[in-house]
């Protein structure tokens, strides 16, 4: 997108998030099959993102919780 940023190349500019959502649904699955509450899946799901992501501690529990209430009536 022009104005933020220098072009990546294609599709490995994806790399990092999706290795983020698909460590979140991992995680987000087990937390389930184990009967983990919500709360802990916000608190613990993609843990180790953390450090990867600048803005992780702003959106991390909300995406969380998304894919908790998804993931949760599969």
């Amino acid at each position: 997108v022009p104005g933020h940023g220098a072009v990546s190349g294609w599709p490995a500019a994806l790399a990092d998030q999706r290795r983020y959502l698909e460590t979140l649904a991992a995680d987000i699955r087990t937390l389930v099959t184990s009967g983990k509450s919500i709360r802990a899946a916000a608190d613990t799901a993609a843990a180790a993102e953390r450090s990867r992501w600048q803005l992780f501690d702003d959106f991390h529990a909300r995406n969380a919780t998304a894919a908790f209430s998804e993931i949760e009536w599969e």
